[in-house]
Formats: structure tokens, sequence, C-alpha cells
């Protein structure tokens, strides 16, 4: 235990100046001079920290009896105390206090107004001990700058002596571990010149420290010139005053070895940099002792004497033969290298020994420092050191039976090898890493647990923060289990803070570092397999993979994902949680069809991304959703697509069934098909498809199908939508692929949309909707030859588009074809028309160039009509032929005639399309039925009797409007087709009268609107319908309200409102001591007795309710329900006008402060047509989308 007893010999060091200053005046009054300060003599200072010191004074003599009676455990277990102690002491002198009662208040005063007093204190012990103890850090941290003495003659009061103040830069001590280079540029370049003498003289007493034998001299002349041949060493005034720091290590007749310190002067005669030059003899090894020998090794273009310039920004040069007048730089692409390296051996014992000789150590064998110099195609300055034959032992005999018996008696022990090094190229770094951190390699075991490695890691930062890392890896196996467990250990974090911290000038935390990683091998009679943890406590991210066959038949994969810590960096919890079981043989369901897996997922704050979900189809990504085939593969890329399809939400659930099923034995068709729910409101519903086909089996698929689905339904949004890919898949082991994409919109824009491989190239599909491959198919192996088929369909509103594009590629004998033919589709229902552009060419080049070419467009019915051209080339003789034919007249009758006002009043008479609406603030918390089945009855009677049948009744609430509504046709319209027949008798409809029943009073009523298609009720051209909107809102019917939701007023609707007063119930209790039962009959005979409730206790008790406080009421857009809070963003429908070409432009270029619909622009441009013989001169625009 030498080294615990150095350790406290060195801590009653650097307490022994204030230990003395307690007990003595004298001591006191020297203390305080060195700290700058004449202490008045009839001062005592520090008696208020007496206490403290004289319980850590016990504490160090029972530590060292402890010692001296080599109780080492006991020593080890007194340890903690001790350093608690200590810590006490550290923590008293740096919160010094002085009582002003006791002492001379004047100078008490003067001290206290010095906020630096108790670190001025803290630093000049800390000083003292490092000098006095002659401990190499001293010298180092001088070179360094982290210790700097100043001398002070500043006197601001009487009671202020100069001095030599002693300061240590604790938040710099980061930044020199990291580049101790830079904080020698920070610390000795100043913006003019290089501060050499300074330089030197910290250098000197490094080197005295090493024993090194330095000496400050004058420069010799022809290695001051070398070193500045660019720099004006003739107009130096100072040239006689330079001094220069020579190193010599060995000088004899046989040996030589040393190095010289110059400055190297520029041209305005300014030192900016250092020059070293270095004496040696070749690759020579010098026995300094039994234990000490110094080996020098060096490239063989080195001779008499090696050169190297620093200069001030950074750059080194290498110079050979420095010492002779032939001095010269070494060529850039020519390498150099020289290495010193200080040998120290032990003999028969170790180096360094810590801990019992006997018992638990570790040793350190054998030490050797190199300091070197290469160059390559960079140059790189080195130091480094390294220990060999290490030996970590780990000793049982004070151990307990249990320990002894599981473990080996005579302990574990463990040789090893490492080094810590400082180079140019990498900074502070351990052996084998570019940093300062490394792995030692054990692999010994201790019972049922093996210590595979053990880390460490120090990266201090520029912020001034030193993580320190100490961790191990473990094995263990436990019965069939083996685990291993990747680097849990302690983390010490060291900062600086300005105020300091909880062990003086420094804050040390020590907190439990959790392991990198748990690896689990399962190996059982009946199940195998593994899995693996990964921990992420950064960013408190937890994740890990488990898979396990168990008999061959069940296999077994759960996937886990846990955050503590929400996107926007707030505390929080969400979890992701996956399992499947996949069967092996499946379970027959019939008909062939096997379950051959079943699985779930469930997210807690957790939310679908349907954008990301919808990529992932198109990329393949959502693999990793359900049943991924091999998990521990590339885990942390499944982590990663799992994050992005259900990122972290707060308040969100995501919960789903998922199953694997299977078609044939062997299966030639599988499907996973899972049904995720996203909870609470709004609700979202999402199905993930894929399909595999392989025809007619594994071993020969000539026919290989891969297709991707994902669907969602989003009722806040009130959308629809499904996506599919088909990809990797082949027909006769030619490629195909191709993407589809349906979407379906019954909200405030509505849309409905499918397409598989695209649309036609004319038409522009809305925002949002994505770009799809069309559905393709490739015949040929290579590009030569090469058969291309794509193909499309698409379904609108308006329009049906298909075609497909067939091309051919192929190249023999010297010419080369190539084919193409092709189609484009659009169909028009409503009236019945088409479009047809039909494409066709083919080319042969060699020596002679043919070409062949049709473009044509075929459009009808009545009249029909082909136009297009030929054409056809030899050489650079080219031919064409344009044509355009017509057959038959336009049929101005071709749309049937029909009745439609006889299919309105039949949807206004049909009871589904009368009801009541919830004002948009309002929600609906009961139910309400009719008695349809009754009233069915009635009218069937009424009928049978002939009899005109009564209408349908309809129970409304009373705060409720009632609704009128039919989508058979926009009213309030002049129509000018209905579907594919023109209206007869009638084409405008509008509501212009409402009664009910007895009432007499005039009812107000409003129009509500619904969307319908343009192109279903207006005559259009086919590039008309293509740029006219799908949907739009028009009138639909009429809302008849009794009450004003804004002023609550309105009329009375009589007998048909039933009213309800809200009263009190009364509940009888019981005589409790008799047990008699009350009678009540005489004053409680009816329920309208009971108090009835006020409207203001009402409505405080209703809004307080669990019904009103339940989470269906805050989430999605139900939140911000109220009829007081209006949107300052609202969405609009578009807005048209009608104009000239000329004022589309104009608009283009300003804001147009009116509008209207489609319909209405649609009828004021035919109007405005009517009378000019170019239709086409007006347009109608659109203008505004948003506001």
């Amino acid at each position: 235990m030498k080294e615990l007893i150095k350790l406290v010999e060195i801590i009653i060091q650097f307490i022994e100046p204030l230990v003395k200053s307690i007990n003595n005046r004298e001591e006191a009054s020297i203390l305080f001079n060195e700290l700058g300060y004449s202490m008045p003599s009839d001062a005592i200072l520090l008696e208020s920290m007496k206490p403290v010191f004289d319980t850590f004074l016990k504490n160090i003599h029972v530590m060292v009896e402890l010692i001296e009676e080599e109780e080492n455990d006991k020593c080890l277990m007194y340890l903690p105390s001790f350093i608690n102690c200590f810590k006490d002491v550290i923590d008293a002198i740096y919160h010094i206090d002085f009582d002003t009662d006791c002492y001379d208040s004047d100078f008490v005063n003067v001290i206290k107004l010095d906020s630096s007093f108790a670190i001025g204190l803290f630093d000049y012990l800390l000083v003292k001990l490092l000098q006095d103890t002659c401990c190499s850090l001293y010298p180092i941290l001088m070179l360094l700058g982290v210790i700097e003495e100043k001398k002070i003659f500043e006197t601001p009061t009487t009671y202020h002596i100069p001095y030599i103040k002693r300061i240590v830069h604790w938040n710099l001590i980061p930044d020199r571990i990291i580049n101790p280079i830079d904080a020698i540029k920070k610390s000795y370049f100043s913006e003019e010149e290089l501060k050499f003498d300074k330089l030197i003289g910290h250098l000197f007493n490094l080197a005295n420290y090493f024993l090194l034998f330095p000496d400050i001299r004058n420069p010799e002349p022809i290695l001051l010139k070398n070193l500045n041949k660019d720099g004006n060493l003739i107009e130096l005034n100072r040239l006689n005053q330079l001094k220069v720091l020579d190193f010599p290590f060995i000088n004899s007749l046989n040996q030589e070895l040393g190095c010289k310190l110059y400055p190297i002067i520029n041209l305005e005669k300014i030192i900016d940099g250092i020059g070293i030059g270095l004496y040696f003899s070749l690759d020579q090894e010098l026995l300094i002792s039994e234990n000490f020998r110094i080996k020098i090794k060096s490239s063989s273009n080195l001779s008499n004497g090696l050169g190297l310039k620093i200069k001030k920004d950074g750059k080194l040069e290498f110079l050979n033969n420095i010492f002779t007048a032939d001095a010269s730089t070494i060529a850039e692409n020519c390498p150099a290298s020289f290495k010193i390296s200080f040998i120290s051996e032990a003999g028969e014992g170790s180096a360094i020994s810590i801990g019992n000789p006997q018992g638990s150590r570790f040793e350190i064998g054998k030490c050797v420092l190199h300091l070197g110099l290469e160059k390559e195609k960079d140059y790189n300055l080195y130091l480094e050191t390294d220990f060999q034959d290490c030996l970590f032992s780990l000793g049982l005999q004070e151990a307990d039976g249990f320990i002894k018996k599981t473990c080996r008696e005579n302990g574990v022990s463990s040789s090893f090898d490492f080094s810590v090094g400082w180079s140019s190229k990498d900074g502070l770094h351990f052996s084998g890493s570019a940093a300062l951190d490394t792995t030692i390699q054990i692999h010994k075991s201790i019972g049922p647990i093996c210590i595979d490695s053990v880390y460490l890691s120090m990266t201090p930062t520029k912020s001034g923060n030193i993580p320190i890392h100490v961790a191990t890896t473990l094995k263990t196996l436990l019965g069939p289990v083996q685990a291993k467990i990747e680097n849990i250990g302690l983390t010490t974090r060291i900062t600086f803070p300005e105020k300091g911290g909880n062990f003086g000038p420094a804050d040390i935390s020590i907190a439990f570092k959790s392991p990198d990683g748990i690896a689990i091998l399962v190996n059982a009679p009946n199940t195998i397999g593994g899995g693996r943890l990964f921990f992420d406590s950064l960013n408190n991210h937890y994740t890990g993979i488990l898979q396990l066959e168990i008999n061959k038949k069940i296999a077994l994969t759960a996937i886990g994902i846990i955050t503590t810590r929400l996107p926007d960096g707030s505390d929080g919890f969400s979890m992701l949680f996956s399992m499947f079981a996949e069967f092996n043989p499946g379970i027959q369901l019939g008909f062939g069809f096997t379950l051959n897996g079943i699985g779930g997922l469930i997210g807690i704050n957790r939310a679908m991304a349907i954008k990301a979900l919808q990529k992932g189809v198109r990329s393949g990504a959502t693999d990793t959703v359900m049943f991924p085939d091999d998990p521990l593969k590339n885990p942390q890329k499944l982590f990663t697509s799992l994050e992005s399809f259900f990122p972290a939400t707060e308040d969100r659930f995501v919960i789903g069934p998922m199953g694997l099923l299977a078609w044939g034995t062997p299966p030639i068709i599988q499907a996973e098909i899972g049904l995720l729910i996203e909870l609470p409101d709004p609700v979202r519903i999402a199905l993930l498809g894929q399909l595999r086909m392989v025809l007619p089996s594994k071993e020969k698929d000539l026919i290989k199908i891969k297709l991707d689905v994902f669907g969602y339904i989003d009722f806040n949004k009130k959308e629809l939508g499904i996506d599919a890919t088909i990809y990797d898949s082949y027909l006769l082991k030619f490629p195909l692929s191709g993407d589809m994409a349906f979407r379906l919109n019954w909200g405030d824009q509505p849309m409905f949309i499918l397409s598989v491989g695209g649309f036609h190239p004319s038409f522009t599909p809305p925002s949002g909707f994505p770009k799809l491959r069309r559905l393709t198919v490739s015949i040929g192996k290579g590009d030569n030859p090469r058969l291309t088929l794509d193909h499309y369909i698409a379904v609108t509103s308006n329009t049906v588009q298909f075609g497909s594009n067939l091309d051919l590629h192929g190249k023999a004998c010297g010419f080369i074809i190539t084919g193409h033919l092709g189609f484009d589709a659009l169909f028009i229902f409503s009236p019945f028309s088409f479009i047809v552009d039909i494409r066709a060419s083919v080319r042969l080049r060699g020596r002679v160039s043919v070409s062949v070419g049709l473009a044509a467009r075929l459009s009808g019915p009545t009249p029909w009509n082909v136009r297009g051209k030929a054409s056809f080339k030899v050489c650079r003789i080219r031919f064409r032929v344009p044509f355009n034919f017509t057959i038959g007249k336009k049929d101005e009758e071709l749309l049937a005639s029909k009745d439609i006002s006889s299919i309105l009043l039949g949807a206004l008479r049909e009871s589904a399309n009368w009801a009541g609406a919830l004002p948009p603030y309002m929600q609906m918390v009961t139910s309400l039925r009719s008695n349809t089945h009754a009233q069915e009855q009635k009218v069937s009677q009424d009928e049978a009797e002939n009899k005109e049948p009564n209408p349908v009744s309809v129970v409304v609430m009373p705060m409720c409007p009632l609704e009128i509504r039919q989508t058979v046709l926009p009213l309030k319209q002049e129509l000018s087709q209905f579907g594919h027949h023109k209206p007869k008798n009638y084409n405008y409809f509008e509501i212009t009268s409402i009664s009910l029943a007895d009432i007499d009073e005039a009812l107000t009523a409003h129009d509500i609107q619904d969307y319908f298609a343009p192109a279903q009720f207006l005559e259009m051209e086919d590039e008309e319908k293509l740029a006219a909107p799908s949907f739009e809102k028009q009138p639909a019917g009429i809302s008849i309200c009794n009450l004003d939701p804004d002023t609550s007023e309105g009329f009375d609707f009589g007998e048909f409102c039933a009213r309800k007063s809200i009263r009190y119930e009364s509940v009888i209790i019981d005589d409790l001591e008799t047990g008699e039962h009350l009678d009540s009959s005489e004053w409680l005979d009816e329920s309208e007795n009971d108090p009835v409730i006020q409207s203001d206790t009402r409505d405080f008790l209703t809004n307080n309710t669990a019904a009103k406080r339940a989470p269906y009421h805050k989430s999605g857009a139900k939140r911000y329900n109220s009829k007081d809070v209006k949107p300052k963003i609202e969405w609009r429908d578009p807005q048209y006008k009608v104009q000239t070409e000329s004022e589309t432009e104009i608009t283009k270029k300003g804001r147009v402060e009116s509008g209207m619909t489609f319909f209405d622009a649609y009828r004021l441009r035919k109007e405005k047509s009517k009378n000019q013989t170019d239709r086409t001169k007006w347009f109608i625009d659109a203008y505004q989308e948003a506001a």
C-alpha cells in the first residue's frame, strides 16, 4: 500500500501551510504575505476552519495506522470516508468565512472585498505543493500556460503588499489536453512576435527536472544562419543578446545525442518561429544504466544533424546537414523519419506497482518513451509512451466461501499492453485510436462471469468539460442463455465553473454508465435464437430485437423501441413494440389457404406518418413493419424506418393486428396483411399489405410478383387513399414494375382519382398526388435486343384515360433498328366523346437510313374525325403526307331528353334527406331514434287503401336546424345537361317557399351546399372538362332554423317541440336508527314537486360532467370548436372570372377583387359569347384558391 501512503503524504503537504497557520500567528502572517496581504499582528483569521481540520487530521491518523498495520481491506473500506472528509476541507478553503466581531474588522473587510481570495488561496496551496514535491507536472503546466506566476506591484490599501500571484487557469485544462501545440502557440505567440525567452525559460525548468543538463548560451553562427536563411540577421541590433537553449543528452568521444533550440527571425527582424537542431549518431543504442537505455533510429537520408523549423502559422520544414555549410531543405516528395526511444526496465520486479503484492494489484513492467518526427505526405511530430508487460490481478484470499467455490481461489490475473501518446496529426490518443480512448482485452473468467475487455475514454471538449468513461464488457452463461453486456461502468464528468464546484475549483459528477448494448444467445434443446438490445442514453433511446425458433415449428420475432424524450426535447415517454410468430407448417384454413404467421403492433405516444408510409411502399421500406426477413442483419436501418413511419407524438396511440397467409403446398402465393388504427379522435385507419407470388414454384420461378399496398382512411381530413407498387417482379424472366394510387376526399376539397401507371399527357394531377411509374414489362436480356411495353389507366370524376407504349430496339450486322407504337385515349361519358392519339414509327440505321412514321388523332362520335400525318424518309429525302377526314355531321340532338323534375321531387320526399344538423360548436351526446317500424306499417296500410301516404316523421334536436338536402342536381343553376341526357321541360330548380304543419309564422331558410361535378351538368368541350374543377359547391337544399345560434332568438315550433324542466331528483333515506321506511306519499307524490335547477347552475354542472371532460371533446379539431373562436386562416373554394386573353395577362400581374363559381362563370361566358363570332375570345380563369 505504498501508493496509498504516498497519497496521504501529498494531502498532508497540501494542507500543511493552513494547518500551521491555524495554530501559529507567525505562520499565518507568512501565508498572508504570500497571498499579498500584510496581516495585523493581533489578528487570528483562520480559527473558523479549525474544527474541519481537526476532524480531518483524526482521519489521517486512522488511515496511517491502518496502512502501517497492513490492514489493506480495512484501508479500502475506510477510503471513501477519508475522501469525503478531505472534500470538506476543500469546501472550507473555497468558502472561507471570517467573523468581523472577533478580528480586525477593517482587515477582514478588505479580504472580503477580494472575491478571488479563496480561489487564490487554493491555487497557492496547489502550486506550492507541485513545487515542493518536485512534481513533473509543475514545469509541464507552466509550459502549457495552465499555471501562471505574475508579479503584482499594485497596493490598493495599506493592507496590500507586492507579491507573486500564483494562478491556475482551470478552464484551460480541457483545451490543453486536446491540443497542447495550440496551447503553446496561444501562450508564447503574441500578435507581433514569439516570446522566445519565456519559452526557453520554461523548457529549461522542465529539462532540469528530468536531469537533461540544459544550458542557456549564445547561438552558434552556422546553425543560426542555417535556420534563418530567409531572415534578416545582419541588421538585427540584438544579435549579441540572443540566447538559445542546448540539451546535451550525451556527449562523449564515440556517442553523442542532443538538441538545440533557436529562434527564427523574419525579414522584419521579428521572431516568428522556433528552430530545432538535432545531433545524433545514426541507428545506435546507448546503455545508460542497468535498467535504462536509449535507442535512436533514423532514415538513411539524414546525416550531420536534422533541422526542424516551426513557423508561427504552424508550417513545418525539415532540413538536412543542419550543422554544416551544406544545409538544405528536404524535398516534399522525399520521406524522412527520426525516432528516439527511452527504455526503462524494472529488472526483477515491476517498474510501477499499485496494490497488495500478494493480493489485488496493478503492475507496469516496462515503460518506453518515444519522441519522433516523420515526413511522408505530411509532417508529423509525436510523443508516445508504451506501457508493456502490464498485469491486473484480482486476489480472492479474503473472499467468502461462495466466491472461492465459484472462482479460482488464487484469483484472476490478466496481462496486457497499452500506450498513450500525442501527435500533431491525431492529438492526444490511446494506442490503436485517433482519440483518447482505448479498449484493453482481458478475456478472463470469474465463475459464471467473463471479463471480456475494459474500455477507457477521456474526451475533453472545447466548452470545458472532461468526460471520463471507465467501462467493461462482460459475458455470462446462465443455463442455455448466454449474454454479453457491452461497456457497462461509470461516467465521471469534470467541469471548472467560474465560482467553483463541489470539489474546490472543480465540479465532479459520477454516474452509472448504462451499457451500449446487450447481446443474447439462446441455445436450448428445443429453442434456439438470439437478439440484441441497443442503448443510446445520450438521446434516451432504447431499441431491441429478439428472434427465437421453437421446435423448428414456430419462429418468434420481437422488436421494441422506447424513447424517454419527445422530438422537441421535452421529457416524455413513447414506445413502439411489434411481435410476430411464424408457423411451420402453417395452420390449415381451408380451400388451400394456410395461416403461416400472426403478429401485432402497438405504439404508445406514437402516430402514423402517412406520407412516410406512402413513400415507404414505393421504396420497399415497409418490409420492416410486417414480418421482416432478417432484422438482425441491419438493425439500425430497421429502427430508422420504424421511427420514420411511427414518430413519437404525445397522446396518440397506434394498435393493429397482422397476419401472414399463404396458398398452395408449397406456398406459391404469400400475403402479409396488417390493419393499423390510430387513436383517439381523429381516428385514422391504415391497411398494409404485401403480396408475393411465385409460379410454378420457387425453384422454377418463371413468374414472380411482389406487390406492396398501403391504404388509409383519415376521418378528420375526410380522406381515403391507397398506394401500391410492383417491384422486383418478372414475367417469364422479363422485368415487371409499376405504381398505382387512389385518392378520395369527401371534405371541403372533394376529389376522386384512380390511376395505375400515370395519366394522359394533357392531364395535370392534383397537388400532392404521387408521381407514378408506368406499368412496365421489358422483354429481352440486357439492352440488345430490347422490347419494352408500358401502360397506364386512370379514372377521375370527369374522364377515363388509358394508354400504352411499345418500344423496340435491336442491333446486329452493323444495323440498328428502333420502333415505337403507342396511343393515349381520353373518354368522356357525359356527353359521350373520346380522343385517341396514335403514334407509330420504325427506323433502320446503317449504311442507309430509312424511317417510316405515323401520328394521328381519332375523335368522335358524330362527327368522326381522323387527322394527322404520315412521313417517310430515305437518307436525307423526307416525304410528309398530312390528312384530315370527317365522317358524318355533328348531331345536335345526340343526348336523349329526360324529365329530371320527378327525380328531384323523389329525392326530396326521401326521409333520409330530412335531418337535424348540429351547429359547428356543439357535440352530439345523445342518440335520437324514431319509431320507423310503426311508420312504415302506416305507409304500407295507406298504400293498400289507395290513400296518399303521410310523410315519415323526423326527430330533430331542439337546438338543431332542420335540413332538407339532395344530391341529384345543383339548385339555382341553369342546367344544359344531366349526365347523358338533356333536361326535359325544366332545366332550373329552386325551393321558393316553406311551410311547416300549422305554423303560420314566416320561416327563415338558408341555402345549404354540397359538391357537384360541373361536367355532369354543363355542356363543355373535352379540353374544358380537363380544366374544370372535379367538384364545386352549389346549393343542394335548405336549412330551417328555429333558433339563431348567435342571438338565441327564433320562432316557436309550438306543439311540435316538447319541453321539459330540469329538476333535482329527490332520494328518500330511511331512518337509520329504527330501520323503518319513511312514507313520503303525502308530500312527494309527483316529480313536479322537485325543485327546478336554475339555468346558471345547470350550465355549470353540465360543463363539468364526465362526458364534457371526456377526451372526445379535447382531441383533434374538436378542441377548437367554439362559436366565439373564428380561424385566422380559412379555406375558400376557388374563384373564377370571365375575361379576354389580354385581361388574363393583367390578372396574373395584379390581384382581382371579385370572383364567382365555375357554374356562374360558365353561364356568364356563354351569355357574352352569344353575339360573338369567335367564342374562344372569352376565357374562364381561376385566380384565388385560399385566404
